[in-house]
């Protein structure tokens, strides 16, 4: 399967007071652009994240670790649907 994920542009955003979590609230309103990054997805044996890209540095991007939103988005996925979802996921950056 591949999946476009376009950039966004916030047009307003309005930053609350830290949560009990330590997170802040937003509240924000976002337009995409054509610019993007692309997601492909295929069953695997395990899984795993590579990312590739000719004009984004990816040297700050965690690959090989649960820290990396990919990788978390699919043990979300697995917890809500209560089974193994062994994902091989291959993203090619265009979003700085």
């Amino acid at each position: 399967m591949k999946l476009f994920s376009p950039a966004k542009i916030n047009l307003t955003l309005a930053v609350g007071a830290p949560r009990a979590d330590g997170f802040h609230p937003l509240d924000s309103i976002v337009t995409p652009l054509t610019l993007g990054d692309d997601v492909f997805l295929e069953k695997a044996e395990a899984t795993a994240l590579s990312m590739e890209s000719e004009t984004v540095d990816l040297s700050d991007i965690p690959v090989d670790t649960e820290k990396n939103l990919a990788v978390r988005a699919v043990r979300i996925l697995e917890k809500h649907v209560e089974r193994a979802l062994p994902t091989k996921i291959r993203i090619v950056k265009r979003i700085p």
